[in-house]
Parts: C-alpha cells; sequence; structure tokens
C-alpha cells in the first residue's frame, strides 16, 4: 500500500489532534525520518493555530491536484441544488 504525499503549500482539511472534527489548514512543514521517508506534516490552520506531527491518515486535501483530494467533482452540484453541511461537527440541510 502507498502512502500518498502531501508538498509545503497544499491546502488540506485536517482532523485536529486525531479527533473527529476537521479544521482547514495548509502543509507549511514536512518531517522525514532519517531514510528520508515522510514521518508527518506540520499544519497551520486557518484560525491561526499550528500542530505539529500530524500523520498523513488525518489529513484530506483542498486542492484540485492533490492525490488525496475526495471523489467529488465540483461539477456534481449546480446553483440553486439543496445540500447538507457538516457545520461544527452538526448537519445542517441548506
Amino acid at each position: 500500500l502507498k502512502r500518498l504525499e502531501f508538498s509545503v503549500g497544499d491546502r488540506v482539511l485536517v482532523k485536529y489532534g486525531g479527533g473527529k472534527t476537521s479544521y482547514p489548514g495548509m502543509i507549511s512543514s514536512v518531517t522525514y525520518s532519517n531514510d528520508e521517508v515522510i514521518e508527518s506534516y506540520v499544519v497551520d490552520y486557518d484560525d491561526g493555530d499550528y500542530e505539529r506531527a500530524v500523520d498523513v491518515d488525518l489529513i484530506r486535501s483542498l486542492s484540485m491536484s492533490s492525490p488525496r483530494r475526495d471523489d467529488i467533482s465540483t461539477s456534481t452540484f449546480k446553483e440553486g441544488d439543496r445540500v447538507e453541511g457538516n457545520y461544527r461537527g452538526r448537519g445542517n440541510p441548506g
């Protein structure tokens, strides 16, 4: 199983502290092991907080070009469609 990688500057959605709630941010640094394999990432969150040693399994991409992008096409929705969002961990129809 290949471990997917992110790059500095990638826009991401991260499960803060390994919890259930995800927050938007940006990869600010990559931590490598002695054999130059990516161990973890440093994430700068949009709210000004940051987190070190974030495992790749807690990260999803917000960037269209990243391999971890969810399989939802931007053309899936059109203006006027009713959707349900996940605001602060709660589903909200809108």
